[in-house]
């Protein structure tokens, strides 16, 4: 192979893998706004009109503090589990709560 060729292999390489990370990010924007317009059609449907930008952003807040409230339930489950594990309870992988 001469310095030529491997000259090109080189630019073809690094030109598809930007061309794949572009596809990628594109993808995911895609995906994106397509979840954004799902929850607007929601908020449209229980509001029975367009939601406002606050409206949207409350929405998204909430979405938030759900879903940190549904994680950080499951680490106060997990950490009772490990505690009840350390402290020699023999049922600890059954117990919940």
């Amino acid at each position: 192979m001469n310095k030529g060729t491997g000259d090109f292999d080189v630019f073809m390489k690094e030109h598809i893998h930007k061309i794949m990370m572009l596809v990628a990010l594109l993808m995911a924007e895609r995906m994106l706004s397509m979840m954004e317009e799902q929850a607007k059609k929601k908020l449209t449907e229980v509001l029975g009109h367009e939601p406002t930008p606050e409206q949207y952003q409350y929405y998204q807040w909430l979405q938030r503090l759900k879903a940190n409230w549904e994680e950080a339930r499951r680490e106060e489950i997990d950490q009772q589990k490990i505690y009840r594990l350390v402290m020699g309870s023999s049922d600890a992988a059954n117990q919940t709560e």
